[in-house]
């Protein structure tokens, strides 16, 4: 019984890394879905709408905007507000703060140029707390290999809820940090060749800024405490974030229900590995529809926030090693140079020339 046992463990065995191939998707009738992506806030500045139509899987670094739509944001009092197209399928408008006030529900109206015709359910702007405190805690990952773990600071924001605050929220980021660069610079690119009018040597000092790509959110529902303490950005050894000078800018803003739901899910969408036994992609509905054409498929969904944000330096000595990453510079022919430049896209600018004693 014991061997039969073992020569059934072992079919199983090649039964299961045999059954592993590669699958590719075959959709003859895949059609581009109409993506809005757009809030209204209280947050000072342009309110801003993103309209664009989905990629196919091998189209992942693609953008498809959708141009030249009318948008039109309307509040439950009876306000209109126009948005205009300032870059391809992005529209912006400025909005006066007399209008952005707690309880006040906002809902849009897209026309794109096909005649189709879009709006969202209306949407509650709630009370947002300020936030009371960022920190960070050092913190050590295991890996895949068990002798070189990941270090790095696991920030965290603390708000107290207590008051007729929204249940709900989500956190955005934006991270600046500093870095060094190895070479001196005299030249760039940005669709002809310049000389940096600065000094030189002020380019060995530089500073990125970008927002964090991931999606927090929390719901206070389920807590009996109103002071809330929540994890958000990791920040891993294996970058150079950390090498001289960090900082982090935490946006906090107040979520309905139906939103929180939303972006929960895209949350969790998001943090899957695509482990065997780990939950299959969803399908996420938000809360804009074709008005004309009710059986289309529209992805995104808008929602009304109050805003609040805080921001955290970090400029500490850690105790553990941090990556220093530098730019591999290319090696170009002088004569070759320019048929190069000619094919870089807009998004690769600046592209930074350094000269070599070779010429």
């Amino acid at each position: 019984m014991i061997l039969i046992k073992k020569i059934l463990f072992v079919l199983l065995f090649f039964v299961t890394i045999g059954c592993i191939e590669p699958f590719t998707l075959n959709i003859d009738d895949y059609q581009k879905v109409l993506v809005i992506d757009g809030f209204i806030s209280d947050e000072n500045g342009y309110q801003s709408v993103k309209i664009g139509r989905s990629a196919f899987v091998s189209e992942e670094n693609k953008y498809f905007p959708e141009k030249q739509c009318q948008v039109n944001v309307r509040d439950d009092k009876g306000n209109s507000f126009n948005f205009e197209e300032y870059t391809s399928g992005n529209y912006r408008c400025l909005i006066g703060k007399e209008y952005l006030t707690i309880g006040t529900r906002f809902k849009i109206y897209i026309k794109t140029q096909d005649g189709r015709e879009y709006e969202s359910d209306f949407d509650e702007l709630l009370a947002c707390p300020p936030i009371d405190k960022i920190y960070y805690e050092v913190q050590k990952h295991d890996t895949y290999d068990p002798i070189n773990p990941e270090y790095g600071i696991q920030f965290f924001v603390e708000t107290n809820v207590t008051g007729n605050y929204a249940d709900n929220y989500r956190w955005n980021h934006i991270e600046t940090w500093e870095y060094h660069s190895k070479y001196p610079l005299e030249y760039y690119f940005d669709g002809a060749i310049k000389r940096w009018k600065f000094r030189s040597d002020s380019m060995f000092y530089c500073w990125k800024t970008e927002s964090v790509k991931e999606i927090f959110t929390m719901t206070t529902k389920r807590y009996s405490t109103k002071n809330i303490v929540v994890p958000i950005r990791f920040v891993s050894n294996q970058t150079n974030r950390l090498k001289f000078g960090y900082s982090l800018l935490v946006k906090q803003y107040s979520l309905c229900d139906a939103a929180f739901q939303y972006w929960y899910k895209m949350q969790q969408q998001l943090q899957e590995t695509g482990g065997l036994y780990e939950k299959q992609p969803m399908s996420i509905f938000g809360n804009i529809k074709c008005t004309t054409h009710p059986e289309e498929i529209v992805m995104g969904f808008f929602y009304a926030s109050s805003m609040q944000e805080k921001r955290i330096f970090v400029n500490g000595n850690f105790n553990f090693d941090i990556y220093d990453f530098h730019c591999t510079p290319y090696m170009i022919e002088s004569d070759q140079l320019y048929g190069f430049l000619m094919s870089l896209q807009e998004i690769d600018f600046p592209f930074w020339i350094l000269k070599t004693d070779h010429g």
